[in-house]
C-alpha cells in the first residue's frame, strides 16, 4: 500500500481528491495501523462492492474508539509500546482507498496473511473454522496532519451538512450521505 501522511516526503502540497461523500469506520488501534501503513489488509466479513464500498473510491477513514484499551491491545500483533493512545472520540484521521478483496476461507491462508492485517492469533477477530473472511487490500492511504473529532461514528448529518450545496448527484449516494430527513433511507 501507498502511504502518505501529512507533512511527508514527496507528497504533492494539494491532492486533488472527488467530493468524498462516505466514511469507513474502523476500531482502534487497527485504525491507526492502517494510516501508518502497517496494516495493509482490513478483514470484513464481506467482499467489497456488497455493502457499497469499491475499489479504487476514497472514503474518510474514521478511527472508533472501539474496546478498552487493554483489550484493543490484546487483538493486534503489534506491541502496545508501538501503538498510539486510545482515541477520546471517533476522529476522522485520513483518507483511504481499497484495490481489492480476496476471500479467505481457512486458517492457514488467515495465518499467511497475517503480518498484513495484525490480527493477534486467538484473539477476538482471529479466523475461526466455519467462516469465511475477506481480506481488503489497501492501496493508498493518507494521514491527515490532525485528527478530526466527531460526536459520533455515525457521520451522516455531519456529511449531509458538508454536501448541502455542493450535491447534485444523488445517484451515487450509498449509505454515509442520505437526502430523507429521518435516516430511514425512505
Amino acid at each position: 500500500a501507498k502511504v502518505a501522511t501529512t507533512p511527508a516526503h514527496n507528497v504533492p502540497d494539494h491532492i486533488e481528491l472527488p467530493l468524498l461523500k462516505r466514511g469507513f469506520n474502523v476500531q482502534w488501534p487497527f485504525a491507526a495501523l492502517i494510516a501508518d501503513g502497517r496494516k495493509t489488509i482490513e478483514v470484513q466479513n464481506s467482499p467489497l462492492g456488497t455493502r457499497g464500498y469499491r475499489a479504487d473510491e476514497w472514503y474518510f477513514l474514521i478511527e472508533t474508539r472501539g474496546p478498552s484499551a487493554v483489550e484493543g491491545y490484546r487483538r493486534t500483533t503489534i506491541a502496545s509500546s508501538e501503538l498510539s493512545g486510545k482515541p477520546l472520540i471517533s476522529s476522522i484521521i485520513g483518507i483511504i482507498k481499497f484495490e481489492n478483496s480476496d476471500l479467505v476461507t481457512t486458517k492457514e491462508e488467515f495465518n499467511k496473511i497475517r503480518g498484513s492485517h495484525k490480527i493477534r492469533e486467538g484473539s477476538f477477530y482471529d479466523f475461526r473454522n466455519g467462516t469465511s473472511r475477506w481480506a481488503w487490500t489497501v492501496s493508498i492511504v493518507h494521514r491527515f496532519a490532525a485528527r478530526i473529532e466527531i460526536a459520533t461514528s455515525q457521520t451522516a448529518p455531519w456529511i449531509r451538512l458538508l454536501l448541502q450545496e455542493n450535491d447534485d448527484d444523488d445517484d451515487d449516494d450509498v449509505g454515509g450521505a442520505r437526502d430523507d430527513e429521518d435516516g430511514t433511507g425512505d
